[in-house]
């Protein structure tokens, strides 16, 4: 009888306990929906990975931007003029010539109003941030070889989120030089946020491992 009560007690005990994990569990996933939910997309950043790790809190990425070239400007001004005084040649058939020969001087030189700059951008990285690749992963076998991947194993590296783009990675996937895509977020706007500074700067939620060159 003693036995049969024991064993009753360590019974309930392992219900118990699966409970409370399964509870855990629950809220674990709860709190990160109501952080998601709480959060709006802001934009995304693509560019080159320069630094990150242990020692970083924040990542640091070589972005692109395109600025207004002076050169390039002055050229286009200067054609104006010319078309504008080729307009005014009083010889029609001088006129079609000159006009037609400015303006495909204008289109050629057009891509030379501006030019491209690198900037280095530090980005902080949100607490729970994920981790894709773009495309689908090389996966090796037991001798080190490329391994041809099922359609249920490639089903598998997609996650449990079917929407999200590309397949699951990890922090430790990332490497310098690597491009990336950055998806930021930031809080919804509240009467707490709006007087929290911080709040209303843009997070990382996401890094999609674009190319990676190694």
């Amino acid at each position: 009888m003693r036995w049969h009560s024991k064993s009753a007690v360590c019974v309930l005990l392992v219900i118990f306990a699966s409970a409370l994990f399964a509870a855990d569990e629950d809220k674990t996933a709860k709190d990160k929906k109501d952080a998601a939910e709480k959060k709006i997309a802001t934009g995304q950043v693509p560019g080159k990975l320069i630094r990150w790790g242990s020692d970083s809190k924040a990542i640091t990425l070589q972005v692109t931007v395109q600025v207004p070239n002076p050169g390039g400007l002055q050229t286009l001004a200067n054609l104006r003029v010319q078309l504008a005084e080729a307009s005014r040649d009083p010889n029609p058939v001088n006129r079609a010539r000159r006009i037609a020969d400015v303006e495909n001087q204008i289109a050629v030189h057009q891509k030379d109003a501006v030019k491209n700059e690198t900037h280095d951008v530090e980005l902080q990285p949100g607490d729970d941030f994920m981790v894709r690749w773009r495309n689908l992963p090389v996966v090796l076998d037991e001798k080190g070889k490329p391994k041809r991947l099922t359609d249920k194993e490639k089903k598998e590296l997609k996650g449990d989120n079917p929407k999200l783009p590309g397949y699951t990675a990890s922090k430790d996937d990332l490497k310098n030089d690597q491009l990336l895509t950055l998806f930021l977020s930031k809080k919804k706007d509240t009467k707490d946020t709006k007087k929290d500074k911080e709040a209303e700067k843009p997070v990382v939620t996401m890094i999609v491992i674009e190319y990676d060159p190694k």
